[in-house]
């Protein structure tokens, strides 16, 4: 869970104090800023947000697929949208956002895709890594600001939002975020 935090302490290293300010603006204008901020501000750590796996494997266990619910005992309890967006303060309006796991075929007509992924065959987090390192060390594009945002929350996505054991994505979901307006239309 501090892969994020990590990450933003390694951008934040690399870039002047009036980059920073603008990456800043850049992300409060993201549905995602409300958590991006907790990790800005250091208030989400590894002792703050650590999870134990015998307690997420409980969990897990209690949840009856039939119902849709978790079981306690005789009580039962579902989460919801407003759970989600009470929990990790995440906007509740807009468009679905697509499962990320459905949608195999590359959209060739994307704008993350063509610009940082156009080879790879999977969205995968080291390829992300590279990206950022890529555009910490070349800021030649006007849109390099914005481009280092996407691909944070691209990684975001990744290691926390979407997470998988592969730390992979499907393609779907980059159509959410092709630009910022596009991407504060999703819920």
């Amino acid at each position: 869970m501090t892969a994020f935090q990590d990450l933003i302490f390694k951008i934040h290293g690399k870039l002047k104090a009036k980059e920073r300010r603008l990456l800043r603006e850049v992300l409060k204008k993201t549905p995602f800023w409300n958590l991006i901020e907790l990790y800005d501000n250091g208030l989400l750590t590894k002792a703050t947000a650590e999870k134990s796996d015998k307690d997420v494997h409980r969990i897990v266990q209690c949840y009856d697929t039939s119902l849709k619910k978790f079981g306690f005992g005789k009580h039962s309890a579902e989460i919801s949208v407003s759970n989600v967006h009470y929990i990790l303060g995440l906007p509740m309006s807009g468009l679905i956002v697509p499962n990320p796991k459905d949608g195999s075929r590359k959209p060739t007509d994307n704008p993350i895709v063509q610009r940082f992924f156009a080879e790879e065959k999977k969205i995968k987090r080291a390829k992300i890594m590279s990206c950022i390192d890529a555009k910490l060390d070349n800021e030649e594009s006007p849109e390099w600001i914005e481009n280092i945002a996407i691909l944070m929350i691209l990684h975001l996505f990744i290691m926390q939002l979407f997470a998988s054991a592969g730390s992979k994505l499907g393609w779907r979901v980059v159509k959410c975020i092709a630009d910022m307006e596009t991407m504060n239309k999703y819920n």
